[in-house]
């Protein structure tokens, strides 16, 4: 009871600050001090318009400005907040064409997720390359702990082993460094061809899940040497804090923290000024 008491309250500190970020945002584009390498990439609409700004402007002010930004539309966005996104320093909105995927178009109905996988296959390249959800924050240590000149690809680890397939799952019980699909940090070029043929053996079997498209990529880190697991206490993804008023990471000393969806609203409860320096 306590505990639900507290994730209210959370709740409504965390509405409270992200209305009056969205109400600040529009007098302020960005500040960024520094440039970076990297060329971001984001899949996103309407129902997370304020997470995405907010990944945004942390981005900007904590790491650098970008080479660009594309962010893919999800078919949601209203014009209004299409407009907001354009007035930012090389952010572009781009529409996402499945015409050419190669997955088939009736599997991103029922696995909207899936559209990663393809918007993923357009941006590999030996350009650095940030692959992004929206519900990640980066702060100031990003950029120090991340060794952007090599030619390693980097990817986050889950909070937990069991966010695969089923049977993925017997057969490795115990997966040290699980794969999480909300960051990409792309140093050089890499074959998705096994994680196609992953997705599709198992459409054509009739067994493709939600997490499929985790597995797949699962069993790429583990077969392909040119990727590595970021350390999970600095890229931290989740946490334990979801009915505390406190925060289970350092802010100062971390790189960055993806919200899934049970700690979203931690995301808006530490203040954001402090966040952007504002």
């Amino acid at each position: 009871m306590v505990g639900r008491f507290k994730r209210k309250w959370i709740e409504q500190i965390a509405e409270r600050n992200k209305a009056s970020f969205l109400q600040w945002q529009q007098l302020h584009v960005p500040a960024a001090t520094n440039e970076s390498d990297y060329t971001v990439v984001s899949f996103s609409g309407g129902k997370w318009f304020a997470d995405q700004l907010y990944s945004l402007y942390s981005f900007y002010r904590n790491v650098g400005k970008p080479q660009q930004w594309l962010i893919y539309n999800d078919g949601t966005y209203t014009k209004t907040q299409v407009d907001a996104f354009r007035k930012i320093d090389r952010v572009t909105v781009c529409d996402l064409d499945l015409s050419d995927a190669r997955l088939p178009i009736e599997v991103f109905q029922k696995f909207p997720t899936l559209k990663k996988v393809e918007i993923l296959a357009k941006h590999i390249s030996d350009k650095k390359t940030l692959i992004t959800d929206s519900d990640i924050l980066f702060y100031r240590h990003f950029s120090a702990l991340i060794n952007s000149d090599s030619n390693i690809n980097y990817y986050l680890v889950d909070e937990g082993n069991r966010y695969f397939d089923k049977d993925f799952l017997l057969a490795h019980p115990s997966i040290v460094q699980p794969f999480n699909f909300g960051l990409l940090l792309l140093h050089s070029r890499f074959s998705m061809e096994s994680v196609y043929t992953y997705i599709e053996e198992r459409y054509r079997k009739g067994v493709l899940d939600y997490w499929s498209d985790q597995t797949a990529f699962q069993k790429l880190v583990i077969n392909d040497a040119g990727f590595k697991a970021l350390d999970r206490d600095l890229f931290k993804v989740g946490g334990s804090d979801s009915f505390h008023l406190s925060h289970c990471v350092d802010y100062y000393k971390i790189a960055l923290r993806h919200f899934v969806g049970p700690v979203r609203h931690k995301m808006w409860q530490y203040s954001w000024k402090k966040v952007l320096g504002v």
